[in-house]
C-alpha cells in the first residue's frame, strides 16, 4: 500500500502461551522490534505506522497506535448471544477483515471495526460463513456486509451516547 514517503508493512504478532499450537511450535515468536530483526535498520521511520490491536474475544479489542490515546472497540456480539455458534476462525477472521479495512479507509481504528464484523460471520456456525451472490448481492450467512458493518457502526453510537 503507498503512502506518502514509503509504504505500510504490517506485521502481525502472537505471543504464543505454553499451549502453543500448530507452525507456532515449529517456530519462534516473531520480532516485535525492529532492532530484533537480525541486523535491519530502519533507516526510515516515517514510513512506517505502528500500531497495535489486542483482540480480546467477546471483550472487543484495543487499538493501539503511535500519538493517540487507545480505542476500546466491543465486540459485534455480547458474549451470551444466541447466534455465537463456534468462536474456532474468529480471530482470522478479525484479522483478514482487519487488513480489508485498512485498505479502504486508511484507518487503523475503522479497520478493527471491519475485523469484529469480519470476526461476526466466522463465529455464526461450526466452519467458514456461506458466501452467495457476487458485487452488491454478496452475501454473508444471508447478510450483506456493508449492512452488518452499518448495524456495527451504529451500535458504537449508541453505546458511546
Amino acid at each position: 500500500m503507498d503512502v506518502p514517503g514509503g509504504s505500510v508493512t504490517f506485521m502481525f504478532y502472537s505471543k504464543a502461551n505454553s499451549n502453543r499450537k500448530g507452525f507456532q511450535c515449529l517456530t519462534e515468536p516473531l520480532p516485535v522490534a525492529v532492532r530484533d530483526l537480525d541486523g535491519s535498520k530502519l533507516l526510515h521511520s516515517q514510513a512506517f505506522h505502528f500500531f497495535g490491536t489486542a483482540e480480546c474475544a467477546e471483550q472487543g479489542c484495543v487499538v493501539l497506535t503511535t500519538g493517540t490515546e487507545p480505542v476500546w472497540l466491543p465486540a459485534f456480539y455480547a458474549k451470551d448471544a444466541s447466534k455465537v455458534i463456534d468462536p474456532t476462525g474468529g480471530g482470522n477472521g478479525f484479522l483478514g477483515a482487519f487488513v480489508v479495512g485498512y485498505q479502504e479507509t486508511g484507518s487503523v481504528v475503522e479497520a478493527a471495526k471491519y475485523g469484529h464484523v469480519g470476526a461476526s460471520f466466522m463465529i455464526e456456525q461450526i466452519g467458514c460463513p456461506e458466501r452467495t451472490g457476487e458485487g452488491e448481492d454478496e452475501r454473508w450467512n444471508g447478510c450483506s456486509v456493508s449492512g452488518r458493518l452499518a448495524d456495527y457502526q451504529a451500535m458504537l453510537s449508541s453505546h458511546w451516547d
